[in-house]
């Protein structure tokens, strides 16, 4: 059932609108009520993404985990020269296009 005042967002609105409110965060107390409720619910998701990366001891998480150094290194040699382009140089396929 749909709410009586609903507002119908194109999706292109409404990523815009997430987006916006991703790049404009505003901590949840200061707020306003009369903001769009996509704006709202994209505000409140990223609240929750912060809980969801945030420590036992306060600091925000990484979502990037360490990759256990290795000794393997690979040096490739560079390239010796470009050499020359492979163009098929047909005189016939030439001629044929001349306007005139």
């Amino acid at each position: 059932m749909r709410h009586e005042n609903a507002v119908v967002v194109d999706l292109t609105d409404e990523l815009r609108m997430r987006a916006w409110a991703r790049a404009n965060h505003v901590p949840a107390q200061q707020r306003p009520d009369s903001w769009h409720p996509i704006v709202l619910d994209e505000m409140s998701r990223k609240d929750l993404d912060t809980v969801a990366w945030t420590s036992d001891d306060g600091r925000i998480a990484s979502a990037y985990v360490p990759v256990v150094p290795t000794n393997v290194y690979v040096v490739h040699p560079g390239h010796t020269g470009t050499g020359e382009p492979r163009i098929n140089r047909n005189s016939s396929l030439t001629e044929r296009y001349v306007v005139g």
